[in-house]
């Protein structure tokens, strides 16, 4: 037992030797035979097995950390994986125990030796290898850290990236990129952390060779700005609400890990930060019963008083946390009481109203009395009068009434109804003429100073009758114009 124990520490730095030799066999094989790119350059530089990460500062605690290599992380390679790949190496995988193996001598049990752990090592390096190695088919170009690079601004959060090769030519694994800016939800403190804007998230969907560019909303202080990356979807790629801590509640696949460029996280400084306020309860507000007012036309008086609950929120505005009403959800509420109206409220609607009209009709005289001299006018009067009149409540209305009487007086006759009472009477002679005898002609002498004398005479006698009849007539008149006069 202790000579298979001395051969194989001999055997180990060979196995070791032949590991590695035949790991950079494989690999410059493998490159040579399907690589397009860089063919010469060495392993660690093309990005095939990544040099140990620079240290960075965790913002959650400012402790330095290691990043973890890319190959463990990248999305799977859509390219055909190389020949030599197909066969493991015999010699290390049947001599060299694993670290859990021990070797017991002497029945004692030791831990694995410094060779088996060369061994174990070269193991693992072929594997990564022949797992990770970018093989670039000739349809598409992988997004890695050989052909991917990008630059990040830590104080506005906005990124460039460049994915070499023929333009115009898809990428095998396109990538979901989002950029997420953070605002810090405690005072002077980085964790826990509330995603700003997902509700319209700033995106980049890395599908061609080419260069893409975005720049996330700003926010000047308390904050982080987080680009994450997903080979499979927007969702897996966008990080949840609140972020706790590192690593709480997800672990975050970072583009700096399948890109070249700086890191693609930033925290600013936590000093003066108020952090997000906390939302108080509803706030209630009541107010005075107003005076009672009515108008016209009510039946009551009324009173209000308003109650207002008001709600508030949260809001991320010029990148800060304010408080602010939620005017969504705020209520108003008016409550209201009646009393009846009183006399004088009642009164003082009632309607003014305007003084009553009067319409007087015509005088129309009845028929003369010749005997009194008299006569009766008649004539009609019109009066129209408005009332107010309550209804209910403090409700009026007008009511209009007209009435029509009958107004009556006695008049003397005037001077044309008294000459139409006493007519002119021409003198009428009672006498009737004698038949007059029959006519003798006898021849007489001519006398004419006695037929002369006639005429004279007839004419003097109408005169005189005349004269008599206008006498009668003036001594009449002039009696019953003093009698008018008396009256």
């Amino acid at each position: 037992m202790k000579g298979d124990l001395v051969s194989l520490k001999f055997k180990k730095p060979i196995i070791a030797g032949a590991a590695a030799v035949t790991a950079a066999l494989l690999i410059f094989g493998g490159t040579a035979a399907f690589a397009t790119e860089a063919p010469t350059e060495d392993i660690v530089s093309s990005g095939i097995i990544d040099a140990p990460s620079e240290q960075g500062t965790n913002p959650a605690s400012g402790d330095a950390t290691t990043e973890q290599p890319v190959a463990q992380e990248s999305a799977p390679i859509a390219t055909k994986p190389p020949a030599v790949a197909a066969e493991p190496v015999e010699p290390a995988t049947t001599v060299a125990p694993t670290p859990s193996e021990t070797v017991t001598t002497d029945d004692t049990q030791s831990t694995p030796s410094e060779e088996q752990t060369v061994v174990v090592e070269a193991e693992a390096v072929v594997q990564e290898a022949l797992t990770t190695a970018p093989v670039t088919d000739e349809k598409c170009v992988t997004l890695n850290k050989k052909t991917t690079s990008h630059t990040f601004s830590e104080i506005t959060g906005q990124l460039s990236i460049t994915v070499s090769g023929k333009v115009g030519t898809l990428v095998c694994n396109p990538g979901f990129v989002v950029i997420t800016p953070f605002a810090y939800l405690k005072a002077n403190s980085l964790w826990p952390q509330e995603a700003i804007g997902q509700d319209n998230p700033t995106r980049i969907y890395v599908d061609k060779v080419g260069s893409y560019s975005a720049t996330p909303p700003f926010i000047k202080d308390c904050r982080q700005y987080d680009v994450g990356i997903s080979f499979e979807s927007w969702e897996k790629a966008t990080p949840p609400k609140v972020l706790y801590g590192p690593g709480n509640p997800y672990e975050a696949d970072m583009l700096h890990q399948h890109s070249t460029g700086p890191t693609t996280y930033h925290a600013s400084s936590t000093y003066g930060c108020a952090g997000k306020p906390e939302v108080p309860g509803p706030k209630v507000t009541t107010s005075e019963w107003t005076v009672f007012k009515f108008v016209c036309g009510d039946t009551v008086a009324k009173s209000w008083q308003t109650v207002t609950t008001t709600y508030f929120t949260v809001v991320f505005v010029d990148g800060k946390f304010k408080l602010v009403e939620d005017t969504a959800k705020s209520t108003v509420v008016t409550n209201e009481k009646t009393r009846a109206l009183t006399p004088e409220e009642i009164e003082s609607c009632k309607p003014a109203v305007p003084e009553p009209t009067v319409v007087n009709g015509e005088w129309e005289a009845g028929k003369p009395d010749c005997v009194n001299e008299k006569v009766t006018v008649t004539r009609t009067v019109s009066k129209t009068t408005t009332t107010p009149v309550l209804v209910s409540g403090s409700t009026w209305t007008k009511q209009v009434e007209t009435t029509v009487a009958t107004e009556t007086r006695e008049e003397s006759l005037s001077d044309a109804q008294l000459e139409a009472c006493n007519p002119v009477v021409v003198p009428v002679d009672n006498h009737p003429a004698s038949p007059p005898a029959a006519h003798v002609t006898h021849p007489q002498p001519s006398n004419l100073a006695s037929t002369g004398a006639d005429i004279a005479a007839t004419l003097w006698g109408m005169f005189a009758l005349f004269f008599a009849a206008a006498v009668a007539f003036i001594i009449d008149r002039l009696r019953r114009r003093k009698v008018v006069a008396d009256q």
